[in-house]
């Protein structure tokens, strides 16, 4: 059913309305007309549980066993890239992150932090996410606050048996570009321009065009 609510963007009561009323959707889930739909308050407090028992990287992990041993994973090379994700609370001050860190709050969010992106802030995560090129299935993903740059957190996104690497410029690092050769890993970052080094036309255009269109 979290299947189901993922793939058609679903609140947890939609979702309970949905499977009782489409059997399209009562048969993916297994259930028949012997099986009570679980109500979303069940929903809710199952998804709640399998976050404090840290069993969604175990999930996710026999999911992307589960489609690699029906030869979906091409591994030819891995897209990165980074979103934000916005917390359900405002940023606060060193003061009052200070009181909450000593007297924590189910209803405060310590965990965020505030970054800046197109002249604004926010107080928010970032999701991150290291895309199998081809079949366009994610392999590795992390979830940061906003603070690290995702440049960061690359390296957590490679599976190490991807032969070209893709990302915006801001994975770009001359360190990785040069460690990317020697492996014969084919280096798809696009390139940051400096002030002493500007980007040529055909960089320029590859950074409007984004990795996703080197990665084709």
């Amino acid at each position: 059913m979290l299947f189901l609510q993922h793939l058609y963007n679903l609140s947890d009561p939609e979702l309970e309305d949905q499977v009782n009323d489409r059997l399209s959707f009562q048969r993916f889930a297994g259930i028949d007309y012997a099986t009570t739909v679980p109500e979303f308050t069940t929903i809710w407090r199952f998804k709640e549980s399998l976050i404090k028992e840290k069993l969604n990287d175990k999930v996710f992990a026999l999911i992307l066993s589960f489609i690699e041993s029906k030869g979906l994973l091409l591994k030819k090379g891995t897209c990165v890239d980074a979103t934000i994700i916005p917390s359900t609370t405002r940023a606060l001050s060193k003061e009052r992150r200070a009181a909450f860190d000593e007297h924590p709050s189910s209803q405060i969010d310590t965990d965020a932090h505030s970054t800046v992106k197109g002249g604004k802030k926010y107080f928010r995560y970032k999701g991150h996410i290291g895309v199998d090129v081809g079949s366009t299935l994610i392999r590795k993903r992390a979830f940061t606050s906003a603070r690290p740059h995702d440049s960061q957190v690359k390296e957590a996104l490679l599976s190490g048996d991807e032969k070209a690497v893709f990302g915006d410029s801001a994975y770009s690092k001359k360190s990785d570009k040069r460690k990317a050769r020697k492996e014969g890993v084919y280096y798809g970052i696009l390139e940051k321009g400096t002030r002493r080094k500007k980007l040529s036309n055909t960089q320029k255009k590859a950074t409007k065009r984004g990795p996703e269109y080197a990665a084709r």
